[in-house]
């Protein structure tokens, strides 16, 4: 590894007065290094920083979590009193909005915790057979609420038609008339370099900004969450915003409109038009607001903290730790070839080797691919082939399990083929939807999400699966083509409410059988709504696996909403290895080496990658700063810091493209403590560098590196004194 210099820059004098001791040189504008779209005035600028944003002013503020439960109180628990509602429902002729005082509510604390106050709101109205339920939650150490609306036929009778059913129709930041907003979205899976990127977008007045997801998956052409910001004198550092998420594992959409007098949002499932039978229910997508001031990657951040420990799965009450799997899926294409024997046998060396993992995945291939097929795409039985593996997988579990690793096993029961298995067994009933080539698995059917519950919930038990991986390839046509095949006149989105409905309550039941978490991949990242993030994480995030810019550019955008997704790093050779394997790490990593490329010129290399894993790996769940722009040039840099609050320790990742003359870039780092020694260590080298907190936040610190491309890792702690 070629010698890496870190430098200390002077401190210039000049005081801007938001922070204690930093000078001009403390600012920290980034610039947004995509094309600018001009007709939608896209900011050059992300992030419009003119202060250090230290460990104290990174915390949550009394008055942030004051704004949060004022906005539930006022426009949720008591709407009614108030006459304003944060949501809306067109009922018929008459929104409910307007005529929520004619109906009688009856409001009741469900639960309460250290972490939040439930509660349950339930609205009834003399000769309507709607009753409206709302599912509320404040949560105490975050500035965070959140609400779900559902609508039940409790008469004899169909309901009047329903439309315009907002789960959040709210006007944002009507402080003063000339407030500038700027709001902050961001793309969704498109399996390529820009996937996930942020944008943001200065919105002019009566302009009107929608993103939605496409074709039925959550995070397909956009992500569903939104960073609305703007101007107010009165806020404690003259700006404040929310950060929306439209809840929805299916067809979303969240429109932001600049009125003149604030930002009207709406956000709802995008197609909705229908009336309820008697006993029938639909819900809202669950709406969640994060209210913050100051700085937007504070609020990310803020975020960042409470969706991993508090609404991601907790095994075991703990969050889930950084992890590592092995799987040999590329090594002998075991899709379509696996056996007991070999995967046996694989992984007996792999513990020989002294790899020190977490898990073992099996991918596609290990059931009897539809007519006969050798292509795991194939898909329709879920019944381990009889052949290959005797008609189960517990002997591969029993030996995972005998070495301390969890069993991950690849599953896709919404999708099956003419003529599999599962086609032919439920091709004249209610269970699947029909489409010439593939079909899709029913969940709009409570009696085929019943099904699907006791049999996926029999495999999981039977073939000692530890981690259920569920993944959903129907792309074109897409699930909404699907769910709108079955819709009866008068029933728009019907179908696909009670569709997620029942994916919803499918995955409840996973989870709860298995006491763990739900690896969610979806042809990549493409459910990365928070409904479906409550319940489960995207272990491989992007099918265009592998490459390092790719990964690189990914990582700078999921890091603003996700802080745990997973991906594979495959390079073995000597020269790259190291760069790509830095370039693909994440919380979870998925190493599918070929043990015929392992020898022992090159097996301590492999450790030693594995055990880098181990040592900086759990900093990919804490803070999460940006110090470059994004950027798909093999000329570019890019680099980013993960900061742990708690310890006030960190990780500085760098990395230098192949076709970079570039040598030196300086970078200012955030959430530190400002009177701190720190220790900065380049991993590689041990060449360090002990500069105090304010001068990394202010005065940066310089980095040289000197290969044609790299990527560096510097590890700073606190300094005994």
């Amino acid at each position: 590894m070629a010698k890496r210099i870190l430098a200390l820059l002077a401190v210039l004098a000049v005081a801007l007065g938001l922070f204690a001791g930093c000078g001009a040189s403390g600012t920290r504008n980034l610039k947004v290094n995509y094309a600018l779209n001009e007709e939608e005035k896209i900011t050059k600028f992300f992030m419009d920083r003119e202060y250090a944003l230290d460990a104290d002013s990174a915390r949550t503020t009394e008055d942030e979590l004051q704004k949060a439960e004022e906005f539930l109180t006022q426009y949720v628990l008591e709407a009614a009193q108030n006459g304003v509602s944060a949501f809306d429902i067109k009922i018929g002729d008459t929104q409910f909005a307007q005529d929520i005082g004619n109906w009688t509510l009856q409001s009741e604390t469900t639960g309460d915790d250290d972490v939040k106050t439930d509660y349950t709101l339930t609205y009834t109205k003399d000769g309507e057979p709607l009753t409206v339920t709302v599912y509320a939650t404040l949560y105490k150490a975050y500035p965070i609420v959140e609400w779900t609306v559902w609508l039940t036929n409790t008469g004899a009778a169909n309901s009047a038609q329903i439309t315009d059913f907002n789960a959040l129709s709210h006007v944002f930041g009507a402080v003063q008339a000339d407030s500038q907003f700027k709001l902050t979205t961001f793309e969704g899976s498109h399996e390529a370099n820009d996937s996930f990127k942020a944008e943001m977008l200065v919105l002019e007045q009566e302009q009107r900004k929608q993103v939605s997801g496409t074709g039925g998956k959550s995070s397909v052409n956009w992500s569903p969450y939104i960073n609305l910001q703007w101007t107010n004198e009165d806020a404690a550092w003259g700006k404040e915003g929310v950060f929306i998420s439209n809840g929805w594992s299916g067809q979303w959409t969240t429109i932001s409109t600049n009125t003149g007098n604030g930002v009207e949002v709406i956000a709802k499932q995008e197609y909705l038009d229908t009336y309820l039978a008697p006993g029938e229910s639909i819900r809202s997508p669950l709406i969640t607001l994060l209210f913050w001031e100051m700085d937007l990657m504070r609020s990310q951040n803020i975020w960042r903290d409470w969706v991993y420990n508090v609404a991601m799965p907790q095994p075991g009450g703990e969050p889930i730790p950084t992890m590592l799997h092995g799987n040999t899926a590329q090594d002998t294409a075991l899709t379509e070839t696996a056996t007991t024997e070999n995967q046996v046998e694989a992984i007996r060396k792999w513990m020989e080797l002294g790899f020190d993992i977490d898990a073992w995945q099996m991918d596609a291939g290990w059931y009897d691919m539809a007519y006969g097929s050798t292509s795991w795409v194939d898909t329709g039985s879920w019944t381990p082939s009889q052949e290959r593996f005797g008609g189960s997988l517990k002997t591969i579990s029993d030996e995972l399990h005998k070495n301390d690793l969890d069993f991950i096993l690849w599953y896709e029961p919404e999708r099956m083929v003419t003529g599999s298995e599962w086609q032919l067994k439920f091709k004249d009933t209610n269970y699947i939807i029909n489409e010439p080539g593939w079909q899709l698995y029913n969940l709009s059917d409570d009696e085929a999400t019943d099904w699907l519950i006791d049999f996926m919930l029999d495999s999981i038990e039977s073939n000692g699966v530890d981690i259920y991986r569920q993944d959903c390839n129907i792309n074109n046509p897409s699930l909404k083509s699907y769910w709108d095949s079955l819709q009866e006149e008068g029933r728009k989105g019907y179908v696909e409410n009670r569709y997620i409905i029942n994916y919803l309550r499918y995955f409840d039941a996973i989870l709860e059988a298995t006491g763990t978490f739900i690896d969610s991949c979806a042809s990549g990242g493409k459910r990365l709504d928070l409904e479906t993030t409550k319940r489960a994480v995207a272990l491989w995030r992007d099918d265009k696996c592998y490459d390092a810019t790719l990964t690189q550019c990914q990582s700078w955008g999921i890091n603003f909403f996700m802080p745990y997704s997973g991906q594979g790093s495959l390079d073995q050779s000597p020269g790259t290895m190291t760069y790509t394997f830095r370039s693909n790490m994440m919380a979870y990593t998925g190493l599918p080496w070929m043990l015929s490329l392992i020898n022992d010129d090159n097996i301590d290399q492999h450790k030693a990658l594995i055990q880098e894993h181990r040592d900086y790996s759990h900093y990919l769940t804490q803070e999460y700063y940006p110090l470059t722009a994004f950027s798909e040039e093999e000329t570019a840099w890019m680099a980013w810091q993960y900061n742990d609050a708690s310890d006030s320790t960190g990780i500085i990742q760098v990395f230098k493209r192949t076709e970079s003359t570039q040598t030196e870039d300086t970078y200012f780092l955030s959430g530190l403590q400002a009177d701190t020694l720190y220790r900065v260590e380049d991993i590689d080298t041990g060449d360090y560098v002990e500069m105090t907190g304010e001068e990394l936040m202010c005065s940066g610190i310089k980095i040289t590196l000197q290969d044609d491309f790299a990527a560096a890792i510097y590890h700073y702690t606190p300094v005994e004194q």
